[in-house]
């Protein structure tokens, strides 16, 4: 089977609420739990605005219910990378800093939901050793960014799930792989709100319909089998997310681009899903 988790980015105390009811109410329809990556703070006029209760009532409710998961998306989501460098919030900072920054972030975010162990969604999925250090320090179940590691020669201290796909790509992603289905590999797909059309965003892939039906497509579909990001944390060591990552970086590595449209790079394939930490 095809495992496929869901991660939704970006609600914070200023995104669209409403937009964010609506894929919720879509994905418990369909059984679906998917993970909401939360940013804690939002810069307005200079200030530090936190998230709350209030403004996250969707969110508990969701959570509560058991329709959502919740993971911590950075700080306040603001670029702290010299110009030259691409845009991240924590790569290339001061261990003390980032872990200041992830410290009051979950301690706001702890105050409002009720699970207290989640999992660090870095901004523009960048991030560096001190990142996972602070990160085990604080007890996050894992970290889901991009496929890129801080370390060529990584010694596995957290479980790293990479973002694989876009959910506007998934039903052409399940046709593509579909023939790898018996060595259960895993589909990490990302959503923003400005992939939706009730965004108003010029680049939006779908409407709310549109992800409706994506969603009714994979979850008949008889070679996938949904999950969601705690659930494969749960179920992998760190060491098995370093063996996915290795397979990724051989075959992207190995292979010249003529070849690699024909391989399933973008897959997350590891070991066992049994294996406990």
């Amino acid at each position: 089977m095809i495992n496929i988790a869901l991660r939704f980015d970006d609600p914070s105390i200023t995104s669209n609420h409403a937009l964010e009811k609506e894929v919720i109410a879509i994905c418990s329809r369909h059984g679906v739990k998917i993970n909401f990556a939360v940013i804690p703070y939002k810069i307005i006029d200079q200030e530090d605005v936190p998230l709350t209760s209030i403004a996250a009532q969707h969110l508990v409710e969701g959570e509560k219910r058991g329709w959502l998961e919740i993971s911590q998306h950075g700080y306040s989501h603001q670029n702290r990378a010299p110009a030259d460098k691409g845009p991240s919030e924590f790569k290339n900072c001061a261990f003390e800093e980032q872990l200041n920054l992830l410290s009051t972030g979950k301690q706001l975010l702890d105050g409002i939901f009720q699970r207290k162990n989640r999992g660090l969604v870095p901004p523009w999925n960048s991030f560096d050793k001190m990142t996972m250090v602070a990160a085990k320090k604080l007890d996050f179940n894992f970290i889901s960014a991009g496929w890129e590691l801080p370390l060529n020669d990584w010694a596995p201290e957290i479980k790293i799930l990479p973002r694989t796909a876009q959910v506007s790509n998934l039903i052409l992603d399940v046709r593509k792989y579909r023939v790898y289905a018996a060595l259960s590999p895993v589909i990490i797909a990302v959503i923003h709100h400005y992939d939706f059309v009730e965004s108003n965003e010029k680049n939006a892939k779908f409407d709310l319909r549109g992800f409706e039906k994506i969603i009714e497509h994979i979850t008949t579909n008889k070679h996938v089998r949904m999950t969601s990001l705690e659930s494969l944390a749960n179920n992998l060591s760190p060491r098995n997310t370093f063996f996915a990552h290795s397979t990724h970086k051989f075959l992207s590595n190995t292979f010249n681009w003529r070849l690699q449209k024909h391989l399933p790079t973008p897959l997350f394939f590891h070991n066992s899903l049994k294996r406990k930490p």
